[in-house]
């Protein structure tokens, strides 16, 4: 039994008859010597890389390192400079010539 072909069926027909049809491309007979190069020079460029590599998580340890530390200085010693706050807050008022009754507005509000 035979099928009628629909418009589809011949579409692809004739697509796959134009495979057929094909000429095959001009090419240059130096292009894969050229390819072969330059993938060989691309892969001893990246060789050079590799010591880089190695360093990169001991470039992130040491940083995350020294962010620690600098978090340590400057929190964990917050204190000690707040009996120095005062000197150098009368300091600025008198090279300023601010010497009016002006509260210091980063002074801690204290509740009794």
């Amino acid at each position: 039994m035979k099928k009628k072909k629909t418009a589809l069926e011949k579409e692809v027909e004739k697509t796959l008859q134009s495979f057929d049809r094909l000429q095959p491309l001009a090419h240059n007979p130096y292009f894969y010597t050229r390819l072969k190069a330059r993938l060989e020079e691309e892969r001893q460029r990246k060789a050079g890389w590799r010591p880089l590599l190695v360093l990169r998580p001991v470039l992130v340890v040491l940083l995350a390192l020294v962010n620690v530390y600098t978090a340590f200085l400057i929190w964990g010693n917050g204190n000690d400079t707040l009996p120095y706050r005062d000197a150098y807050v009368s300091a600025f008022v008198s090279e300023y010539a601010l010497e009016q009754n002006i509260e210091d507005p980063f002074a801690i509000n204290e509740q009794d």
